[in-house]
């Protein structure tokens, strides 16, 4: 049970890493602003427990046939 816990707290502090990260990217501009936005978004994915290379390679498909 302990490593569920865990599971939860981990997620939890991606979570509250996403956010904090959305709000610095709120005042910031250019690139940094892209940067700090991908980096909420890595987060997001790992709160999610999901594997961040593979839906880095599944958006980077989906840019690629939108263009």
């Amino acid at each position: 049970m302990d490593a569920l816990h865990q599971i939860f707290a981990d997620a939890r502090g991606y979570r509250k890493e996403a956010v904090r990260a959305r709000k610095l990217a709120e005042t910031a501009r250019g690139q940094l602003q892209g940067e700090l936005l991908d980096i909420a978004t890595l987060y997001e994915v790992l709160a999610d427990g999901k594997d961040p290379d593979e839906v880095r390679t599944r958006f980077a498909y989906q840019a690629a046939h939108r263009a």
